[in-house]
């Protein structure tokens, strides 16, 4: 095995190692060093100081992943911050006006009580023209008018229902992905506790 000449980082005394040797004691001091090789070359490092150089970078690199992590997290709170905000506008959209000007998000029980209004409309008027009232040719205009009207604002409605039910399915859906993903997030984040031992 070829032997290579090298110096002990504590006293300074010679030594001699095997060229694929790892770590070595010196005679002389008793120092524990550990053997670097690069590059054709070898030096000797105090155990000690090498444990410390990894620990430090091991404390680094734990320090890296968290800040990561966080970066991660306040993305996602973001990109959540960003959906409802984009969802309120679109809600806004999508809600009807009253006659009053206030706003309300339009149901299948609004289109039901448009189409029953207009139904109830006609049924009037035929019950009227059943028992003999005379009404004159331009009411019935009128109400033919009123009840496609009526059946058209309810068939409007109706619709805009269907839509608001759709978009607020997929908002609710991106939400929840969103939320799963920070929750998943901060237990990966959350420092490992340390079981603390029993005694009897």
């Amino acid at each position: 095995m070829k032997l290579i000449a090298l110096n002990c980082n504590n006293c300074g005394a010679k030594l001699k190692v095997g060229e694929s040797a790892k770590f070595v004691t010196c005679k002389h001091c008793e120092t524990q060093l550990a053997i670097h090789h690069e590059e054709g070359s070898a030096f000797t490092e105090l155990v000690e100081a090498t444990k410390r150089v990894e620990e430090r970078t091991e404390e680094l690199a734990g320090q890296v992943e968290e800040l990561a992590g966080q970066n991660e997290r306040l993305l996602l709170q973001n990109e959540l911050e960003d959906l409802d905000r984009e969802w309120e506008r679109e809600r806004a959209k999508l809600m009807t006006r009253g006659s009053d000007g206030h706003l309300s998000v339009p149901t299948q029980r609004q289109a039901l009580f448009l189409g029953f209004f207009s139904a109830t409309l006609v049924v009037l008027m035929l019950f009227a023209a059943f028992n003999g009232t005379k009404l004159h040719d331009l009411f019935w205009l009128g109400a033919v008018a009123m009840l496609a009207i009526g059946l058209f604002r309810a068939h409007q409605v109706n619709e805009r229902a269907l839509v608001y039910r759709r978009a607020l399915a997929a908002h609710e859906a991106a939400r929840n992905s969103l939320i799963d993903e920070l929750s998943a997030l901060r237990e990966r984040l959350q420092p490992k506790r340390k079981k603390k031992k029993v005694t009897t």
